[in-house]
């Protein structure tokens, strides 16, 4: 974002801690439906959900290991202890960051509608259903090659992937 042409709550919103920001709901939703299966201990996801980061640390460990995701898991592994085990079980850096950038565009898009921007003539509600983002064929999104599940009560063992959906 151009911080002269953007407005603040929406150079916020694709900020890099805006971004990760995003990860990190994302990745406690995950632990959150892990430990409805049981797969995460109650205690333990009470812990995570405390859970941050720090920018600082997340660009030092990005010169180590060259890949973004491995440098915020371990910036957040940072403000835990060995719960931090459960943090990015059964997900892909690309579930992480395909579902925290869905995030963002929603909050940028709740934006452009608070200043009377219309997307397009015939835009799905904000609040949709997952039945209707299931029907609409351009907005059907994937978690590890297979659609997103209608629902996050879904049967799932712990060494299966989890499909999340984080609404509002």
């Amino acid at each position: 974002m151009i911080p002269r042409y953007s407005r603040p709550e929406m150079a916020q919103v694709w900020s890099e801690q805006g971004k990760f920001e995003k990860w990190l709901e994302v990745e406690i939703a995950a632990c959150e439906a892990w430990a409805e299966q049981g797969a995460i201990p109650q205690e333990d996801l009470e812990k995570i959900r405390h859970a941050s980061f720090k920018l600082d640390d997340i660009n030092r460990y990005m010169e180590i290991t060259r890949h973004d995701v491995t440098a915020f898991l371990r910036s957040v592994a940072d403000s835990l202890g060995e719960e931090s085990r459960w943090v990015h079980l059964g997900l892909t850096s690309s579930d992480v960051w395909d579902t925290a950038t869905g995030l963002q565009i929603r909050e940028a898009a709740e934006i452009l509608g608070s200043v009377g921007i219309v997307l397009n003539s015939n835009p799905i509600p904000m609040t949709c259903s997952l039945e209707e983002i299931s029907a609409t064929p351009n907005l059907k999104q994937k978690t590890s090659g297979k659609p997103l599940p209608l629902s996050r009560t879904e049967t799932r063992t712990p060494d299966a992937s989890v499909s999340i959906l984080i609404s509002t």
